[in-house]
């Protein structure tokens, strides 16, 4: 009984030993280690700053080329690498400096081009290059209808016009039999030329042009109300740096403007005052055949004390808000423009969206916080892609520390890395797909160099050992626990022996061979 009595207080204390070696474990700091690392693939340096870079499959065989432009002199050049630094094709523009890089796609021959635009004295160019990949290789130019700078500031001679096209959509867009190119126009001050340019592919002419005073964002081009006509819609930075309006828009609000496929406006709806940036999303989230548009909106200021996030349907020809949500004014200024998106293999559509001041946060489709854990000290999102093309998204962001920050569609963080070009304030990151059914890369470039990296799971090895630094005082305590029964036990079994021995009616003499 006594024994039964011991193992029964052994028992009843192991219990409790473990139930305290649980609730210690809970406490751990989320992520204390980290179960992936990202694996250097490739690194080298330019032999000549770069102004930008773009990565495009131009060869259409899953292996994405870089491309750079580079100053040289008076003029540009634009160079093909391949991401192991070997130099494949150089395109020279004798006058002019680079600002802005493209690759689209032709979808009559699925046949991709590379676009640049390049100011030259008052005249804003965009030229496009298509490669035949052959022995010799082939190249094609393609120019289009130059815009001549007009604005108040051309007398200035201290005021540096930087204008830029950027190719966005290569398509029919006016159902004519002919191909459109879709460039949004920008400049960094002069508000000339700012808006929307359409121009004729084939014979490169300016085809309309509807101009704003703020630089657009988020373009895109849908059938927003199911009539089976597609249209433009697009929101706005704000600026405040001209005093222009032009077709109800001002560098000093915000807004979401609908045109049609001609160029004309249809709807607009301002969404704040003062200075900010709108960026919108569309999905069908629901599966019910209306398209849901999606709207962030951060503020900068003392015009406004809160942030929005939009929910809006588009039906005769109007904007309509079906949800909103009022947030503190700390939103992200500059967020990642793909902030919709599923992240894992169910159909369910999230919000990812960075708080300055409560981190990452994550909401449903009908605007419901649904943050699974905390994510704080995240400076800039850049990209939410499936790394490793099994349906499930990583975040790949900047932390307030310089470092590069992997987390998993739970917001649990699975490595970091400190930012290969700290001193680089072109530091640019972007997700590589390496063509379908391949794992995907991550680049990170400035104007110095490049590096290529890999998110792979550290060895097992190394996770055990990690995993054993971490729980360390629970496996001492664990450890601890089994030797204490061990001992209770041989004691229990040694009194219960003694005590049968006494309990026997006849006893045990030992006598030794000497009698």
């Amino acid at each position: 009984m006594k024994a039964h009595k011991v193992r029964s207080q052994t028992a009843l204390l192991i219990t409790g030993l473990v139930l305290l070696m649980l609730s210690l474990s809970s406490c751990q700091r989320a992520c204390s280690f980290h179960s992936h690392e990202l694996k250097l693939v490739s690194s080298y340096n330019f032999d000549i700053d770069a102004a930008s870079t773009l990565f495009a499959d131009l060869r259409s065989d899953g292996n994405p080329l870089l491309i750079t432009a580079h100053a040289q002199g008076d003029g540009s050049s634009v160079m093909l690498q391949n991401l192991r630094g070997k130099a494949i094709s150089q395109i020279n523009i004798p006058d002019g400096k680079i600002s802005c890089l493209r690759s689209l796609t032709n979808p009559t021959d699925n046949i991709p081009w590379l676009f640049f635009s390049y100011a030259e004295g008052n005249m804003l160019h965009l030229r496009a290059a298509r490669y035949t990949w052959q022995v010799p290789l082939k190249l094609e130019m393609k120019s289009f209808e130059p815009y001549p700078r007009d604005d108040y500031l051309m007398g200035v001679k201290t005021y540096k016009w930087a204008p830029l096209l950027a190719p966005e959509i290569l398509d029919d867009i006016d159902d004519d039999g002919r191909l459109d190119l879709v460039c949004m126009a920008a400049d960094g001050f002069s508000a000339n030329p700012r808006g929307l340019m359409v121009f004729d592919f084939e014979t490169g002419a300016l085809k309309w042009f509807f101009q704003t005073p703020c630089e657009l964002t988020s373009l895109h081009f849908e059938d927003l109300d199911g009539d089976g006509t597609r249209e433009f819609i697009f929101a706005n930075f704000a600026h405040n740096n001209t005093a222009v309006s032009l077709n109800g828009l001002s560098d000093r609000s915000g807004h979401i403007t609908v045109l049609d496929r001609y160029g004309r406006l249809v709807s607009q709806q301002k969404v704040f005052d003062g200075l900010g940036v709108a960026q919108l999303q569309i999905r069908d989230v629901d599966q019910d055949s209306i398209l849901d548009i999606y709207a962030i909106i951060s503020t900068q200021g003392a015009n406004t004390d809160s942030d929005l996030i939009l929910r809006l349907h588009y039906e005769s020809a109007q904007l309509r808000r079906i949800k909103e949500l009022n947030l503190p004014n700390t939103l992200q200024y500059n967020f990642v423009k793909n902030f919709l998106r599923r992240l894992d293999n169910s159909a369910n559509y999230y919000l990812v969206v960075n708080d300055n001041q409560h981190g990452l946060r994550l909401y449903d489709k009908s605007l419901l916080d649904v943050t699974p854990r905390q994510a704080l000290n995240i400076k800039t999102v850049f990209a939410i892609e499936d790394l490793k093309q099994k349906g499930y998204k990583a975040i790949i962001a900047l932390s307030d520390r310089d470092e590069i920050v992997v987390l998993n569609h739970q917001f649990k963080e699975l490595t970091r890395l400190e930012n290969p070009f700290p001193e680089q304030q072109s530091m640019q990151l972007e997700v590589i797909d390496k063509g379908e059914g391949n794992e995907r890369q991550i680049a990170i470039s400035s104007e110095k160099g490049l590096q290529v990296y890999a998110l792979d799971p550290i060895p097992l090895s190394s996770y055990i050992y990690r995993l054993f630094i971490l729980y360390n005082p629970l496996i001492l305590l664990i450890l601890l626990i089994i030797l204490f029964y061990v001992i209770m036990l041989s004691k229990g079994q040694l009194k219960s022996f003694i005590y049968s021995i006494n309990q026997l009616g006849e006893g045990l003499i030992l006598v030794s061979s000497k009698g």
